[in-house]
């Protein structure tokens, strides 16, 4: 699961277990809160308030697939 967790940026989960959801990744934008997300194919398009949008490429996070 990706979320856009405000000024704590983009916080990648794995929920496999929903009684147990674990933080597998956080990346905090150089400016600006994200508010919302996009993924299409392996980017994360992420807004950033009046800051525009944050591009993340998932294989530059870590993952071949989306989780």
């Amino acid at each position: 699961v990706y979320v856009a967790d405000g000024g704590a940026g983009l916080t990648i989960m794995d929920w496999t277990d929903p009684s147990a959801p674990r933080t597998v990744r956080s990346v905090v934008p150089q400016s600006g809160s994200l508010n919302g997300l996009l993924l299409i194919e392996t980017t994360i398009f992420a807004a950033a308030d009046y800051y525009g949008v944050y591009l993340y490429d998932l294989s530059e996070l870590g993952f071949d697939f989306p989780l």
